[in-house]
């Protein structure tokens, strides 16, 4: 299936679609499905393919192509530790 996936909003760099990784979630290990650029490897959410691989897939690209329009600037001062 053919997905319509933005580029990385960090570097502008070319996404692709992993659906049959294994990560630890919640204590245990299983498959999840995520969007990663291929140039500075900033990486969406994983989504557990238990709901259904394409669900998830589904769900990684509407997560990875989903914008924040921002208006302005907003203050944010230094972190202290």
């Amino acid at each position: 299936m053919i997905h319509n996936v933005k580029a990385c909003p960090f570097c502008g760099g070319r996404p692709y679609i992993e659906s049959h990784s294994r990560a630890f979630i919640g204590g245990e290990t299983t498959r999840v499905a995520y969007v990663r650029c291929s140039e500075c490897n900033a990486r969406s959410e994983r989504v557990p393919i238990s709901i259904g691989q394409s669900e998830a897939v589904k769900r990684v690209v509407a997560q990875w192509n989903c914008r924040y329009n921002a208006v302005g600037f907003i203050p944010v001062g230094d972190h202290r530790r």
